[in-house]
């Protein structure tokens, strides 16, 4: 998938045929400096302007978004040598 935001590439996925309950969303949390988090598709209730907005309320910025899966594929990430990611752990059920 060729789009430089993640914004678009998950617009992309939740009007394909497939549709965005397949894709993973990998985030940086807030919980600590280096961690992060993934997000399930299915979570996703809205995609906004500059946040997703997950079922639960929560609201996610997409500068967090470090990158897209849809399955095993990566269809988007973000290029940047400044993440040291130390912890991931997955939300939602």
């Amino acid at each position: 998938m060729s789009t430089s935001f993640a914004r678009d590439a998950l617009l992309k996925l939740r009007w394909a045929l497939n549709g965005i309950d397949g894709a993973s969303v990998l985030i940086l949390s807030r919980s600590s400096h280096g961690t992060t988090s993934e997000l399930k598709g299915r979570d996703i209730s809205n995609i906004g302007r500059s946040f997703m907005t997950l079922k639960d309320g929560t609201m996610v910025p997409f500068h967090r978004v470090l990158s897209i899966k849809e399955g095993t594929v990566t269809v988007w990430s973000r290029r940047s040598k400044d993440i040291d990611v130390e912890d991931h752990h997955v939300l939602g059920g």
